[in-house]
């Protein structure tokens, strides 16, 4: 939370001769806004703005606006929603400008331009003006009656020539009101904007009274644009485009998302004279500066809000997705007049497969077309069952893999004509993102996929195919950017930054910047270097386990008795744990050399699944809302990162469980007539797991053999489960004989814990993380 304050004066035959309008164009996410200590507005979401006229008297000579801004993100109810990484940081605070507008009694509020265009050759524009008015008769003595005329004027921008204006309109006013206002003017050989001529005119309003004196004078820059989209392809002007774009994200060196227009320009400037005509921000509403930059200079950009990776669970409260359409509509009420916006997003990363997400997208589409009419798309992942295409013009595919043969599968699957997709309405797609993150030092060639070599072989395998079956495509970033969390396998010294951008997190190009230059102009390209590059040999793995096979085998084969011990356990285990009850059959020793096999054989295996999915995007998604402290998970990541590290604190990990477990059990044994020592339920709970001895050999050879086939992880997973489970039967055998209480109680109770046990995890995740909505919207992302 952060609070901010800021004294200052106006004039005093100013403040009688003016009205204010407090404008904040971004505070996020919620504030609570005060001037002089009289409430003004409390608003939340950072991407949208503030907007409220002033009543006259709120304003003095002398003035304090206070502003308490709350920053805090939650997984339930914020949009964005906390702890994500594929999507940009959210700062917080203050990011865009805010200022107040002076402006006469009567005024220009806002304005929204409708425009319909015949054959190119002529346009009839309908200018609806909202005005609103203060005390009127502060104005001046002449305003007769309230009554009042609004005219509309065209502009030619870079000529400064007048095109056309409408007939003056009269309207009625009288104090504290608001009135809708409708002019129209006619434009014959308009010419439209397009990225080739982004041609801009200048709308004028004004507001005259009955002698024609000017009250109110109104100036925006808007632009005409004729899009259309037929058979699965985008129309401008009835020529087929194709948009190959880039996405941007509003992260820059020393200001984070407070952008600076020169820089914002410099950089747009420099994605178009790479060859790019289109630009997205993914997850995010286009600050206004990006929007003014793209109608100047000829982008097209995609609009959108940040409605990101939300499950089904989220669109069953109305309150929720009320909240969502609303958050939407105030962006389109704010841009709808940019020439430059060629679609409105209406989410990313959605379960498209449900009837909740299909209501959501119903009322966000009604209420796209309520306000302003364009192309309307979302972005998924989900290929096979999404039911919710129909509602949008065209869909976007979010492509998270490195593997450019797997993409190009996926990617020839879906434009597959003669075997369309089952359960897809709407088969216009076109990818709105696809990269891969690298080092930015590395340049061993693209063998290494890591290497900067490695992202030009990416794009070069890639952009033939996204750019000429589909209707666009977006690579994924023009700079490296900052993600809301810390990622799980950072590939900088930052663990914050993503570096799938063409250029560094500091606007330094990449080999792949001029690359990608001249694949997008159709040139000759130059050789990729290929390198050397050797994947990395989980030596550490299979020299720890054999190590540990060694030893174990050499005391199987040297003492019969530990050898007849472990055989008793496995075929006979009540009457093993009898034994070991009454007459303690297990040294020591071997309690340590079992202990320290089965956990480090556990140690390996859970090490190869986590070092294997450790760049793994639905495993950081997990991880982010499992251990939201950044501080724990840059721990955790350096750990998985490190297989020594690794394997030593999962095995640690495993020996305090089962002293744990042994140690819960020593408890209860005080309430119970069957008493015993310490020792023995150690050595219970300890052999009660022998089936998990498994995993010795198993995390030996896991690692190399899910590299030929990842298929591995799970069929082990699936076996550790089936052990678990009969390891926890086995440890209920073992208390009965430690308590010497019937089979029955045994279950009956030992259930109810270890049900008691499972409700206290998932009471956890549930209800204070985002565990279960990110696991649930994963499993249906990853049907595809």
């Amino acid at each position: 939370k952060s609070v901010f304050k800021k004294r200052f004066t106006i004039d005093e035959e100013f403040l009688a001769e003016k009205s204010f309008i407090l404008v904040a164009e971004g505070i996020s996410y919620e504030s609570e806004i005060k001037i002089n200590n009289n409430f003004v507005s409390s608003h939340s979401g950072g991407c949208s703005p503030v907007i409220v006229p002033l009543s006259d008297g709120i304003v003095s000579s002398q003035n304090e606006i206070l502003i308490n801004i709350s920053s805090d993100l939650n997984f339930r109810n914020t949009n964005p929603l906390s702890d994500q990484i594929n999507y940009s940081k959210v700062y917080g605070g203050i990011n865009k400008d805010i200022y107040l507008i002076a402006v006469p009694k009567i005024f220009v509020f806002s304005n929204f331009i409708n425009y319909k265009i015949d054959n190119l050759l002529s346009l009839k524009l309908t200018n609806q003006v909202e005005i609103k008015s203060t005390f009127l008769n502060r104005q001046n003595d002449s305003i007769p009656n309230n009554t009042f005329y609004i005219k509309s004027s065209l502009t030619r921008k870079s000529t400064g020539q007048v095109f056309s204006e409408s007939d003056p309109v009269q309207f009625e006013l009288s104090d504290n009101n608001t009135i809708k206002v409708e002019s129209y003017i006619s434009v014959s050989n308009p010419i439209l904007w397009s990225p080739e001529t982004p041609e801009l005119y200048i709308l004028r309003i004004i507001i005259t009274d009955k002698s024609g004196n000017v009250i109110d004078e109104s100036y925006s820059e808007t632009g005409f644009n004729d899009i259309t989209k037929s058979s699965d392809q985008i129309f401008q002007s009835g020529r087929q485009i194709s948009l190959n774009g880039i996405n941007y994200y509003e992260d820059m060196p020393g200001f984070a998302s407070a952008l600076r227009y020169e820089d914002v320009e410099k950089d747009l400037m420099n994605i178009k004279a790479l060859g790019f005509n289109a630009v997205r921000v993914p997850g995010r509403s286009a600050h206004p500066y990006i929007v003014n930059v793209c109608n100047r200079k000829g982008l097209f950009l995609l609009q959108e809000f940040p409605l990101n990776e939300l499950s089904a669970h989220y669109f069953e409260e109305e309150r929720f997705t009320a909240a969502a359409v609303d958050y939407l509509t105030e962006i389109i009420k704010r841009d709808r007049n940019e020439p430059s916006i060629l679609a409105w997003g209406l989410g990313n990363d959605l379960d498209v497969s449900s009837e909740h997400t299909y209501n959501y997208f119903k009322e966000a589409a009604a209420a796209v077309d309520s306000v302003n009419k364009r192309l309307k798309y979302y972005t998924s992942r989900v290929f096979n069952e999404d039911i919710c295409s129909e509602l949008v013009d065209f869909i976007g595919i979010n492509i998270y893999g490195s593997n450019f043969n797997s993409i190009k599968n996926d990617l020839t699957i879906l434009t597959n004509k003669s075997k369309p997709i089952t359960n897809r309405k709407n088969t216009s797609y076109f990818i709105s993102g696809y990269g891969i993150k690298i080092q930015n030092g590395n340049n061993n060639g693209f063998s290494d996929i890591r290497s900067q070599e490695s992202q030009m072989k990416f794009y070069k395998e890639i952009f033939p195919i996204a750019s000429q079956s589909f209707s666009g495509n977006f690579m994924s970033s023009y700079a490296d950017w900052n993600s809301e969390n810390p990622l799980n396998y950072p590939l900088d010294r930052n663990p914050y930054l993503q570096t799938n951008g063409i250029h560094t997190f500091n606007r330094e190009q990449k080999l792949s910047t001029n690359f990608i230059k001249r694949l997008l102009y159709r040139e000759d390209l130059p050789r990729i270097q290929e390198g050397n590059y050797i994947n990395e040999f989980p030596y550490i793995f299979i020299i720890t386990g054999m190590i540990i096979m060694i030893i174990f085998a050499f005391f199987i084969n040297k003492d019969r008795k530990f050898r007849s011990g472990l055989a008793r356990c496995i075929y006979k285990p009540t009457y093993f744990f009898a034994l070991v009850k009454d007459q303690m059959i297990i040294s020591k020793g071997y309690n340590i050399l079992l202990t320290l096999s089965i956990s480090i054989g556990l140690g390996l295996f859970f090490s190869s699944v986590l070092y294997f999915v450790k760049d793994n995007n639905s495993f950081d998604m997990l991880l982010s809302k499992t251990l939201t402290n950044d501080s724990s998970k840059i721990l955790f990541s350096e750990i998985v990162n490190n297989k020594l590290y690794l394997i030593s604190s999962i095995s640690v990990l495993i020996i305090l469980i089962i002293f744990l477990t042994s140690f819960f059990l020593y408890f209860i044994s005080f309430y119970t007539k069957g008493k015993s020592y310490f020792k023995i339920i150690y050595t219970i709970c300890l052999w009660s797991v022998l089936p998990l001895l498994i995993f010795l050999p198993v995390g030996t050879v896991l690692f190399k053999l899910t590299e030929s086939n990842p298929a591995y992880i799970s069929m082990s997973l699936w076996l550790f489960i089936i052990l678990a489970a009969l390891s926890l039967n086995r440890i209920l055998i073992g208390a009965k004989s430690i308590f010497d209480i019937r089979t029955g109680k045994v279950y009956f109770y030992g259930l109810i814990i270890i049900s008691i046990f499972i409700a206290m995890i998932y009471s956890y995740f549930y209800f204070f993380t985002g565990v279960t909505e990110t696991y649930e919207l994963i499993t249906k992302l990853n049907k595809s």
